[in-house]
């Protein structure tokens, strides 16, 4: 089955093989909003949005979602849970977040531990010294079927972190601890990144 991939990006910086992108320019009127109209008449099988900046955008993701098609998108927030925060106050209606969301995923990129001096703060001539080669990400969220009954009912995050947290998904903190505890990870980079909590 092929799928028909479209992309709305501001700017499009990597050519996808089998997609069709599309470069958002305000100047001519091309907003997300617009171009997501124009491209829900081409009945894509996935849309992916650069950014949800505002509640046009976000309402059209939405009912685009809620008809069969799969909608990725960025939204700026600080955890995930926090996607449906910002979404309530972009002005979308609690119902129809929990009805068109299916997953929410918060990222940090941290630096990786060089693998020639496993990260030493002095480093290593592989690594130039730095003791990092490379980004790791560092994720939290889960899917959004647990949490449907709270988002309609706007309850408070550290009610839906918990809930994700008893289906088995770990907060960032939790996320960064273990791939530090695996070497993944300097313990500099998640201080740097503020996920660290000790000392």
């Amino acid at each position: 089955m092929h799928l028909k991939i479209v992309t709305l990006e501001d700017p499009v910086e990597y050519a996808l093989e089998g997609a069709h992108q599309v470069q958002v320019s305000p100047d001519i009127g091309l907003t997300f909003a617009q171009g997501l109209r124009a491209i829900l008449r081409h009945d894509p099988d996935v849309i992916l949005v650069g950014e949800i900046r505002d509640k046009e955008t976000a309402e059209i993701a939405l009912r685009a979602s809620l008809t069969g098609h799969l909608v990725l998108s960025t939204l700026h927030t600080n955890s995930a849970v926090g996607a449906f925060t910002r979404l309530h106050d972009m002005g979308i209606p609690s119902y129809l977040t929990a009805d068109a969301v299916l997953g929410v995923l918060a990222q940090r990129l941290v630096g990786l531990a060089c693998r020639a001096c496993a990260g030493t703060p002095e480093g290593c001539p592989a690594c130039s010294g730095t003791g990092l080669d490379g980004r790791i990400a560092v994720f939290e969220g889960g899917p959004a079927e647990p949490l449907r009954n709270l988002v309609r009912r706007q309850a408070p995050e550290e009610d839906m972190v918990a809930v994700l947290r008893e289906h088995g998904f770990p907060a960032l903190l939790e996320d960064a601890r273990a791939k530090m505890a695996s070497g993944l990870v300097p313990l500099s980079e998640l201080k740097a990144a503020g996920l660290w909590d000790g000392p």
